[in-house]
């Protein structure tokens, strides 16, 4: 296997989120694009609808975005926790 250690396969993991982002929000405004030109065939409305739909499949994608910043932000703090606190036992117990 390529990616052996723990550090590596969170590398890749983390690799992995930032790549979903710009896949979900090229599909969030694809769809929106789309179901907006589906209705304005529909309804007559051309081309307001698939002009409203890009908007919400924008919306959609930079929900997305912020949603992954704020999962790693999530995970930064537990990490520097984790450390503050290894850094404390240290100190205690240098022995360790």
């Amino acid at each position: 296997m390529l990616f052996r250690g723990p550090e590596q396969r969170k590398q890749l993991r983390q690799a992995q989120r930032v790549a979903s982002v710009g896949l979900e929000m090229a599909i969030a405004v694809v769809i929106g694009t789309l179901g907006g030109s589906w209705l304005d065939q529909r309804l007559g409305t051309r081309p307001w609808l698939a002009l409203l739909g890009i908007l919400f499949g924008v919306a959609a994608g930079v929900r997305g975005v912020l949603r992954v910043v704020q999962e790693h932000e999530r995970r930064m703090k537990k990490q520097a926790e984790r450390e503050r606190l290894h850094r404390a036992d240290e100190t205690r117990d240098p022995d360790r």
